[in-house]
């Protein structure tokens, strides 16, 4: 069976063990409630140093203490069963943790450049000897998990919506290019490190391609700006598709995206209004409601 861990709980702790020696930890089972999915790692590197977490920190002191002079793989559980009765989760579940010492850089070197280019890989542990394998075929018998990129967005408008979307997802350390016919918001993006396109006709930017993990997500008041972008979004395979605006707007620009020749079921692909909170009107409530439709679509 393939577990789905989440990009967030794996790619550090791998990018660690790459530069520095020390050992993977990883969660192969659970049983109960869990502060961590099976599939989430951690990085415990030969100084001591944790990157990433297991648990809420119950565990973690003790796994490096595991972890020092360890030569092969091994295997411990916390919670019920475990033999260490002093160590309690709060949650009251049960971890079973793999520990792999020294794991092949060059497999987590591949994985890191598998997920720089968004694409979905496995990674799978061998229990007995500690080998990690990237995309084992069907007959693998070890310890398996899908790896999904994150979530992409792509932000589009202008306005404080728009500002306040993009320092939200900023914020959460998701990835994002932000379109704007706001030079200023552009400028402003780009100097806070982030990728950023000034839009200067309704159009979608050259190399602008959401793949199947991206949002795509339009925060204008003026919409006449939205109908020849939606119009290239809905061909691509972007998971979201969403425009701000009223249950009115959203009305008129399905008659718009009919007459350029757009079918219904490409418009039924586009949310509007957007969000989990009922006509927010404000920027921060808008864009936390935003934010959780689309993790909520995402899975």
């Amino acid at each position: 069976m393939t577990t789905i861990a989440s990009a967030s709980s794996v790619i550090d702790p791998i990018r660690a063990l790459q530069q520095t020696p020390g050992t993977l930890a990883v969660i192969t089972n659970t049983q109960g409630p869990s502060y961590r999915p099976k599939g989430a790692m951690m990085a415990i590197l030969a100084d001591g140093t944790c990157v990433g977490n297991l648990s809420s920190g119950c565990i973690e002191a003790d796994l490096a203490l595991h972890a020092k002079d360890l030569i092969g793989p091994k295997t411990l559980r916390y919670g019920d069963g475990s033999p260490f009765q002093d160590i309690e989760l709060p949650c009251g579940g049960q971890l079973d943790i793999l520990l792999i010492p020294s794991p092949d850089s060059s497999i987590l070197s591949m994985a890191c450049q598998h997920f720089d280019a968004r694409i979905p890989f496995d990674i799978g542990f061998e229990f007995g000897s500690g080998h990690v394998h990237l995309n084992p075929d069907q007959t693998f018998q070890g310890f398996r998990t899908r790896i999904e990129p994150e979530v992409f967005f792509y932000i589009f408008g202008k306005g404080p919506e728009v500002e306040t979307f993009s320092n939200l997802i900023d914020a959460c350390g998701y990835p994002q290019v932000l379109i704007t016919p706001d030079a200023g918001v552009c400028d402003t993006a780009c100097a806070m490190g982030r990728t950023a396109h000034h839009l200067t006709s309704p159009t979608l930017p050259m190399g602008v391609a959401p793949d199947a993990r991206s949002a795509a997500v339009l925060f204008f008041h003026d919409h006449s700006w939205e109908p020849q972008i939606l119009q290239k979004i809905v061909k691509s395979d972007a998971f979201y598709i969403g425009c701000q605006g009223s249950v009115r707007a959203a009305q008129t620009r399905q008659n718009e995206l009919l007459v350029l020749g757009l079918s219904g079921p490409e418009i039924d692909r586009i949310k509007g209004p957007i969000g989990l909170v009922p006509s927010a009107k404000d920027p921060r409530k808008l864009a936390v409601g935003v934010l959780a439709e689309i993790l909520a679509c995402a899975g």
